[in-house]
C-alpha cells in the first residue's frame, strides 16, 4: 500500500509542477502584452476591449482557483485563456507590423 501513496504523491507533485509552469506562461504572456501595449498610450487605448475580455476571462482563476484545487480544473481555466491570450498578442504583432509599414510608405 505504501507504494501506491507514494506514487500517487509523485504524481501529485508532477500535476502542481505542470500547473505552475502553465500558470506562470499564462501570466508571463499576459504582462508582456501590457508591458507592448504600454510602448504607446494609444495602442493600449486601441486594445482596450481585447484587455478586458481577457482580465474577464482570468478573474474567476484569481478568485476560486487555489493550489489545491483538482489539475483538470486549472488547466480547463489555463486553456480558456490562453487562445486569447495569444489572439490578442498575434493581432497586435499584426498592427505594429502593418503600422510599420505604413509608416515606411509615408517617409
Amino acid at each position: 500500500d505504501l507504494p501506491n501513496k507514494i506514487m500517487s504523491l509523485i504524481q501529485r507533485q508532477e500535476d502542481l509542477r505542470v500547473m505552475n509552469e502553465r500558470t506562470i506562461n499564462m501570466v508571463r504572456m499576459h504582462s508582456e502584452l501590457v508591458y507592448s501595449l504600454n510602448d504607446d498610450p494609444s495602442h493600449l487605448r486601441l486594445f482596450a476591449g481585447y484587455l478586458k475580455g481577457i482580465e474577464k476571462l482570468m478573474r474567476p482563476g484569481n478568485r476560486s482557483l487555489m493550489w489545491s484545487s483538482r489539475p483538470s480544473m486549472v488547466e480547463k481555466y489555463v486553456g480558456s485563456v490562453l487562445p486569447e491570450l495569444k489572439k490578442a498578442q498575434e493581432k497586435y504583432k499584426e498592427f505594429r507590423t502593418r503600422l510599420l509599414q505604413i509608416r515606411k510608405v509615408l517617409k
